[in-house]
C-alpha cells in the first residue's frame, strides 16, 4: 500500500471518528433537554441549570468566549408553561332542596295600631219598598154602651202588606170611656165611665184612621136589628178583614161571632183570619134574637183564577148536572158545598142533583187552591 492511500485511510477515519463524536454529542444533548423539561414540569419553581459541565480535560472546555457561540454549550432550555391544576368541570354540587323555612313565623307581640282613618262603614241593606196604609176598618162605627159596662171591637188594615199596620186605639174624654188595646193591636176594650156621656175612640195606623162614636147611658136596650158592611167578600189565604156590625138606634146588646168553618177562616171582635184552606166560608153576627152573615171566599194565595165550562144551570127536580174544570189546565175539582142543600145538594166531585124548586150556589174548591161559584136553579117537573 502506497504512502497516499495510508494517509488518505488516516484522513477518512479522523473524519469518521469526528462525525461520530458529534452525533453522540447531539443526542445526549436532546437526552439531557428532555430530562430538564420533564423537572421542570414536576417542579416549575426549580432553576435551570446547565445540562453539562466544562470538562477542563480538553482542550475546548475552558470558558467559552461571550463574543462566540459555542456550539457545545447547551442552550438553557425555554421554560415550559405551568399548566395550572384543571378546574373541576362539573362545580360543587348545590343542594337542590333550600333549608326548609320556618312555615310559622315566630309569634310578633300584638300590638293594637291606631287607627288614623275612620273606617268605612259596612254597606247597608237595601230599603225595602214602604206599602203605605191604605184604610183602617173598625167592627163598629157606633156603640153604646150602659155605665160601667164595657164592650170589645175589633180593627183592621188594608192592604195586607202595608208596612206599618200597628194599630193605636186613643180615647177623646177618658172621663166618658177609657180604651186598652189588645196584644197585637187588632182589638180593644172600651170601659164606660160612671156617668152617661159621649166621647170619639180612634183607631190609627201608618197616618190612617177610623173613628169610633161611643155613648155611655145608663140604661141597656135590646137589639131589634143589625146589618154587616158586607154580605160577600173574597179573601186569600193568612189576610185579615173587619167587618162592621150595625144595631138599631140605642141598642147596647154585645155582638156576638161566629163561623161556619173554622178551617177555612175564624172570626173574633168582627175581625176575620183566613186560614191555609181555600173554601166558602160564611161569617154570621148575631145580636139578641137577630143576625147576619157574609159569605168569604177564602182562595189560596198565588192560585190561579178558575174557570168551568159553564157557570150557571137550571134543571129539574131529581135531574143532575156535572161541573166542570175548563181552566187552569191540569186541576181538578176537591170540594163542593151548596149554598142552600133543600134545593140542591153536590158531591165533591162536582155533581149537582136538584131537590125542589129554588136557587142554590155550589162552591166549587180545586186541588190547587183555586174557588168559583156555580148557579143553579131548581124547577120543578
Amino acid at each position: 500500500m502506497t504512502e497516499l492511500q495510508v494517509k488518505t485511510k488516516k484522513g477518512s477515519l479522523k473524519k469518521f471518528l469526528a462525525m461520530f463524536l458529534a452525533v453522540c454529542v447531539c443526542m445526549t444533548t436532546f437526552q439531557l433537554n428532555g430530562m430538564f423539561a420533564s423537572a421542570n414540569s414536576e417542579n416549575p419553581n426549580s432553576k435551570v441549570e446547565s445540562a453539562t459541565k466544562p470538562d477542563a480535560s480538553k482542550p475546548n472546555a475552558s470558558k467559552p468566549d461571550a463574543s462566540k457561540p459555542d456550539a457545545t454549550v447547551t442552550p438553557t432550555p425555554t421554560p415550559v408553561p405551568t399548566t395550572p391544576a384543571a378546574k373541576p368541570t362539573t362545580p360543587a354540587a348545590k343542594p337542590t332542596t333550600p333549608a326548609a323555612k320556618p312555615t310559622t313565623p315566630a309569634a310578633k307581640p300584638t300590638v293594637t295600631p291606631v287607627p288614623t282613618v275612620t273606617p268605612t262603614p259596612a254597606p247597608t241593606q237595601p230599603t225595602k219598598k214602604t206599602v203605605k196604609v191604605k184604610k183602617v176598618t173598625a167592627s163598629a162605627k157606633t156603640l153604646y154602651i150602659v155605665v160601667k159596662k164595657k164592650a170589645t171591637v175589633g180593627a183592621t188594615v188594608e192592604p195586607a202588606n202595608a208596612t206599618n199596620k200597628k194599630i193605636t186605639w186613643t180615647s177623646a174624654k177618658k172621663s166618658v170611656a177609657s180604651v186598652k188595646a189588645g196584644k197585637n193591636g187588632s182589638s180593644a176594650t172600651i170601659t164606660a165611665g160612671k156617668k152617661a156621656g159621649k166621647t170619639t175612640v180612634t183607631a190609627k195606623a201608618g197616618g190612617k184612621s177610623t173613628k169610633i162614636t161611643v155613648n155611655v147611658v145608663k140604661k141597656a136596650k135590646k137589639a131589634t136589628s143589625i146589618k154587616l158592611n158586607k154580605k160577600t167578600a173574597k179573601m186569600n189565604t193568612g189576610e185579615t178583614l173587619a167587618l162592621t156590625a150595625t144595631l138599631n138606634k140605642g141598642a147596647t146588646t154585645a155582638v156576638k161571632w161566629s163561623t161556619s168553618d173554622k178551617k177555612v177562616a175564624t172570626v173574633a171582635n168582627g175581625v176575620v183570619t183566613a186560614k191555609k184552606n181555600a173554601g166558602v166560608v160564611t161569617i154570621t153576627a148575631k145580636a139578641d134574637k137577630k143576625s147576619a152573615k157574609c159569605v168569604i171566599t177564602v182562595t189560596k194565595k198565588g192560585a190561579k183564577k178558575v174557570t168551568l165550562q159553564k157557570s150557571k144551570a137550571t134543571i129539574k127536580v131529581k135531574k143532575s148536572v156535572t161541573i166542570k174544570i175548563k181552566s187552569p189546565k191540569g186541576d181538578k175539582i176537591s170540594k163542593c158545598t151548596s149554598s142552600n142543600k133543600k134545593v140542591a145538594t153536590v158531591t165533591n166531585k162536582g155533581k149537582v142533583t136538584g131537590k125542589k124548586a129554588g136557587k142554590a150556589d155550589i162552591t166549587v174548591v180545586t186541588k190547587k187552591g183555586g174557588v168559583a161559584t156555580f148557579k143553579v136553579t131548581v124547577k120543578k117537573k
